[in-house]
This record gives C-alpha cells, sequence and structure tokens, in this order.
C-alpha cells in the first residue's frame, strides 16, 4: 500500500506507472503486489 501510493506520488502518468509496477512485480516475486 505505502509503496503503491509512494509511486503514484513519483509517477503520476498511467502508462510510466504501469511500466514500473510491471517491472516491480516480476523483479519481486509479485510479493509486495500481494501484500
Amino acid at each position: 500500500m505505502l509503496l503503491v501510493s509512494r509511486f503514484l506520488n513519483d509517477n503520476i502518468d498511467p502508462f510510466n506507472l504501469g511500466v514500473l509496477l510491471s517491472r516491480f512485480q516480476i523483479k519481486n516475486g509479485c510479493i509486495y503486489l500481494i501484500k
């Protein structure tokens, strides 16, 4: 939740956010997404 809100604050662009989220979930094994 905190990481998501931080990502939103740092990257308001939806496209940029989607790309970052995609790489993030792959890098951390979707652990943060589940949390």
